[in-house]
């Protein structure tokens, strides 16, 4: 009994410790207006508006200290998209922009939940399950840097939602115009046509080719002859924060000045990989026993294999970490190589590195910034996928025994030092008074 309040005092910590972060996140990120990404897409929307280049650093004259703003790499896509936020003050924008953000993470997250663990887990549990949710490194970074991570979370998983739904025009919209935002997600199709599903192949497609041709039609051709120069132009694809491939074959070759043979080993590493997703990648038409396995491999291969694979965009690796977390619990297997396995990528995906000015007390970060964290995660996680747990099956109604489970504890303690990071960055952040 004594183990088990403490356990319920340890959620009450957490839980206060998720409100009191987040609040100085967002009442620094409102009153200071910093030069987030955001602002990148504001400018970038507004130069297109203005009949101006929008794939370029900008001047922000709408933020409190005026200073370049980061070169939007989005498709066009995203311009139209922000459009409408032109219209406001940036301040009244950047609140909007927050609240959409916040709305699709909690949507995104929940529609995973109801995926992974039945009603009745659900009920019970969905306080806490929201508290790891928010613990994610990847989930307060996406929300910092102003990124359209919950964007791509709610359509990737309501998609999936309407795909098993066999409802092919909502899921095909959906992941037709996330491809054309991300471009990444585009391994969806090799999904869809795997599992034969021509129809929904046929809609996004369609969607693909639409959601191309309005700002075609809307800002010309110079508009994304503009986005190719500016992609082209992209020189800092080793950032610790790439969890991709290229990210991980760049700091190697710079690291050994081969700068030469870069892109040869990119394309030879990529075509091995999507090989091997090939290879794995299964169609399961048993509608009693719905196999995730399969679309689960293709979240995580998309961010290995795009060429920026950002960790703002591992909110997407949700599905995946709770289905095997599910399975391990369900299993009783906590003290397997699994559960280890599945403890080090939670680990490495979750690592708190300094990529942000935000993280003021992260001093470590010159000493780790050439360990791959966020590839070894990802790629520890395709190994759990691919031999070890080929069969992960939803609606999971699971029994926990909180008292005596240290792989709960170790797994809240990964949590807790991702998130003790960057919580700390933003109360010094307030204290500093919106340090730029």
């Amino acid at each position: 009994m004594v183990s088990q309040i403490n356990f319920f005092y340890v959620k009450l910590v957490a839980f206060s410790l998720v409100i009191c972060v987040y609040s100085t996140l967002f009442y620094t990120m409102i009153h200071c207006q910093y030069n987030s990404d955001f602002a990148s897409f504001y400018s970038a929307a507004m130069a297109a508006r203005q009949g101006n280049n929008p794939y370029q650093s900008l001047m922000s004259s709408f933020l409190p200290i005026e200073s370049k703003t980061m070169v939007n790499l989005n498709p066009p896509i995203i311009l139209l998209l922000v459009y409408p936020l032109t219209y406001f003050t940036y301040p009244i924008a950047l609140n909007i922009w927050l609240i959409f953000s916040i709305t699709l993470g909690l949507i995104g997250a929940w529609v995973t939940f109801g995926l992974v663990f039945s009603q009745s887990f659900i009920k019970k549990n969905w306080l806490s399950l929201y508290i790891a949710y928010l613990l994610l490194f990847s989930t307060i970074t996406c929300l910092d840097a102003n990124q359209v991570g919950t964007l791509l979370m709610v359509c990737l998983m309501l998609g999936y939602y309407f795909y098993l739904k066999n409802y092919d025009y909502a899921a095909g919209v959906l992941w037709g115009f996330i491809i054309t935002l991300k471009l990444f997600p585009g391994l969806l199709l090799f999904y869809v046509l795997r599992q034969n599903r021509l129809k929904l192949f046929a809609i996004m497609l369609g969607t693909i080719a639409f959601s191309f041709l309005i700002p075609l039609l809307i800002y010309g051709i110079r508009v994304y002859s503009q986005f190719y120069s500016a992609l082209t132009s992209i020189a800092w694809y080793e950032h610790s924060w790439n969890a991709s491939v290229l990210g991980f074959i760049h700091r190697v070759f710079i690291e050994i000045q081969h700068i030469d043979w870069i892109i040869p080993a990119y394309i030879m590493a990529a075509l091995v990989l999507l090989s091997i997703y090939l290879y794995s990648l299964t169609a399961d038409n048993d509608q009693e026993q719905i196999n995730h396995q399969p679309f689960c491999l293709t979240l995580v291969m998309m961010l290995i294999l795009s060429p920026l694979g950002w960790i703002y965009y591992f909110s997407i690796l949700l599905f995946p970490l709770l289905l095997i977390w599910a399975k391990i619990i369900k299993e009783k297997g906590q003290s397997s190589q699994t559960a280890t396995l599945w403890l080090t990528s939670l680990f490495f995906l979750n690592f708190p590195s300094a990529g942000s000015s935000s993280y003021l007390v992260a001093h470590y970060y010159d000493r780790t910034r050439l360990i791959p964290f966020y590839f070894l995660g990802a790629l520890t996680l395709t190994y759990l996928l691919i031999i070890k747990k080929k069969n992960l099956t939803g609606y999971n109604d699971l029994t926990i025994d909180e008292s005596k489970n240290s792989f709960l504890i170790i797994t809240f303690l990964i949590l807790a030092f991702s998130f003790i990071v960057p919580g700390t960055g933003f109360l010094l952040r307030l204290s500093n008074a919106c340090i730029y």
